[in-house]
């Protein structure tokens, strides 16, 4: 507000005012920014959530010509399957080679050791599996805050070399303060085309495969399939489902 009598600054389009107060305002008000990802699938069921994005264009310092990410949260049931969540990256640049650091930002107290972690906090537990790449260096780290008050935890899981692409698979499990649960037992499977992932649990078992964007197909475990994520799942009895995912595929199970 003005008092009376003062002049007020002439502000033509409120723009200058912004830029010095709030570019988060001058955005909202502003032309729009231009699109740096590209949302590649979003498929949402009782059983399984997947997201997939392709976001090679947010990079300002480097630019590579491919940065993909998979989410897949596979949701627990009351057969005893226990939920988790994996997230699969792969980037690639052009005509040089980097040193690659998959980061995550703890909020809460952290161990990290043997390429696992775990995030404690006030209701519970994260435990995080670092499965791709292999021989991958895991690292605990803080942010760059100029008071060590106010500098926090992030995990780092970086490359052992430089390379001119690399991919990422890390499992994240979460446990509940007082529930007693067997966690599943997570480990990656030899694939081509992609990745894969073996997820054991009391109620079955479970192998997911991410197929390559550079790749028409993924096989792993006997299982060949071009859709862009598969899980098969075999429960205690015998009885087996799949869901294909991703490329307008139904996310329904198929038995």
């Amino acid at each position: 507000s003005f008092a009376e009598g003062s002049v007020r600054p002439e502000i033509p389009d409120g723009r200058r005012w912004l830029r010095r107060n709030s570019l988060l305002v001058e955005w909202l008000i502003g032309p729009a920014l231009p699109q740096t990802g590209d949302l590649r699938a979003v498929q949402l069921s009782d059983d399984v959530d997947y997201v997939c994005g392709e976001f090679h264009r947010a990079y300002h310092y480097i630019h590579p010509a491919l940065s993909l990410r998979h989410v897949l949260l596979v949701k627990g049931n009351a057969a005893g399957r226990e939920p988790y969540l994996l997230v699969c990256d792969e980037v690639e640049l052009e005509g040089e080679s980097k040193f690659f650091a998959w980061q995550l930002h703890a909020g809460g107290e952290l161990t990290v050791g043997d390429g696992r972690a775990k995030i404690v906090g006030h209701r519970g537990e994260l435990n995080l599996q670092c499965l791709v790449p292999v021989g991958g260096v895991l690292l605990r780290k803080q942010t760059p805050a100029p008071l060590e008050a106010e500098r926090t935890d992030f995990i780092q899981f970086r490359t052992a070399q430089a390379e001119s692409k690399a991919a990422y698979l890390v499992a994240l499990t979460p446990h509940l303060a007082g529930r007693k649960a067997k966690p599943p037992v997570i480990r990656a499977l030899p694939a081509t085309g992609g990745w894969a992932v073996e997820v054991i649990t009391s109620a079955g078992l479970d192998v997911v495969l991410f197929r390559s964007d550079r790749a028409t197909t993924v096989r792993a475990s006997g299982i060949a399939t071009a859709s862009r994520v598969t899980l098969w799942r075999q429960s205690s009895d015998g009885k087996s489902v799949i869901y294909r995912l991703g490329d307008g595929a139904a996310s329904a199970p198929e038995s």
